[in-house]
């Protein structure tokens, strides 16, 4: 409910005492409060206008007792009555700051205005809530029209996904250059984070081609015509983005995300998908990687490739390396290192891997591309719930 004007002859009709009255009282608190408890409009009204005069006074002295008698009053009201009050003092610039602490930390429904625009919350009362409070107060505090660096920084530190898209979205703020790093790395990670983040003012081309393969194709195309970039450069931008994944050690055991897709389908595209980038990749840990590069190379889903990664069998693996003409030292690199990267000692029996490379050897390239060749007709014939291929290839030879 907002607070209008009150004219003296309404006033009068409520019953309730004038401003003057109140003033040669000493602004009864008692009065105020009584007056807040009363539910009629006409008493909201007398009440925020009263509240409006109170705050007019240039007094010290006066102003400190204001104060005190407006903090006794809205932790004595209602919720209505407090959020009418919140949204009247969000506006002033005379508003007393203990008591707009106060309420920016009440319900959210009465904190949301004094968060958005009071200017009398310093950065430290703002850092503070960010902390304290839940992402309804944080994404409030990121439609601020203005706030300072600190404020920038908590927030982005406290990896809100949500109030992190609001800050984004906010135009009315400049927002640093350290701030728009950390920013684009957080959207490496957010879906929600990239096209507010492509959309900024402060973006630069070098800046957009950073994180030109961690978006979709339409946000590329967006990139391209805002930046004008030439091939060269988003090559270049390739090589940069496939080596920050390799550089990022992890469990390997991420989601494999459409930008790493994306990724590894350009680098097949570009015939660039080699045994040693494929072991490079689980050496870093990057299984994740490593099952998005080697889907691509087989052209079998994503699902089947990491689930033959970590079968108990390593036959599947080894048909599908063999197919590839993967050789044998390298092979093994890659059972190996696959098989540690999703084990919890990380440790290969090496009677498993001897057996493995046995196999291999007696494998046949043109019966296992006919293998792969079948698998990619017809994925269900990549049955992993078998011990092993020998069936399926004894099938081939029939």
């Amino acid at each position: 409910m907002s607070l209008g004007t009150i004219t003296a002859s309404e006033e009068s009709q409520t019953g309730w005492p004038s401003r003057a009255h109140n003033l040669e009282n000493n602004f009864s608190a008692n009065w105020l409060i009584e007056l807040a408890n009363d539910p009629s409009q006409r008493a909201r009204l007398l009440l925020g206008n009263t509240v409006m005069e109170m705050l007019s006074s240039n007094n010290a002295v006066e102003q400190e007792m204001i104060a005190d008698i407006l903090m006794h009053i809205v932790q004595r009201v209602e919720l209505d009555v407090r959020r009418t009050l919140a949204e009247r003092l969000a506006r002033q610039d005379n508003a007393p700051r203990e008591l707009m602490v106060w309420l920016a930390n009440d319900e959210i429904s009465v904190a949301r205005p004094v968060l958005v625009l009071s200017q009398i919350l310093e950065d430290e009362d703002l850092i503070a809530i960010i902390h304290a409070r839940d992402t309804q107060y944080r994404r409030a505090i990121a439609h601020r029209s203005s706030m300072g660096g600190k404020v920038v920084k908590a927030l982005i530190a406290s990896h809100d996904e949500m109030a992190l898209q609001s800050l984004l979205e906010n135009t009315a703020i400049a927002l640093e250059e350290s701030a728009l790093h950390q920013l684009m790395d957080a959207a490496k990670r957010s879906e929600a984070l990239k096209a507010p983040l492509i959309t900024r003012r402060e973006m630069r081309g070098d800046l957009a081609l950073s994180v030109y393969w961690w978006v979709s194709q339409e946000l590329r195309h967006a990139i391209q015509a805002r930046f004008n970039l030439n091939r060269a450069r988003i090559d270049e931008a390739l090589d940069a983005t496939l080596q920050e994944i390799l550089s990022a050690r992890t469990s390997g055991l991420e989601i494999i995300t459409p930008e790493i897709r994306y990724v590894a389908q350009q680098l097949h595209a570009a015939r660039r998908i080699t045994s040693g980038l494929l072991i490079t990749t689980l050496r870093r840990g990057q299984v994740n990687m490593f099952v998005a590069l080697f889907a691509e190379v087989l052209h079998l889903p994503i699902d089947k490739v990491s689930a033959m990664l970590s079968h108990s069998s390593g036959e599947f693996l080894a048909v599908c390396c063999r197919a590839n003409n993967i050789l044998k030292p390298d092979f093994a690199s890659i059972f190996l290192l696959g098989r540690a990267g999703r084990s919890a000692d990380r440790v290969v029996d090496p009677q498993e891997l001897s057996r493995t490379l046995m196999f291999y050897d007696k494998l046949n390239f043109t019966h296992a591309s006919m293998l792969v060749e079948r698998w990619q007709r017809d994925e269900t014939a990549l049955n992993l719930a078998h011990a092993d291929v020998r069936e399926a290839m004894q099938a081939l030879a029939r």
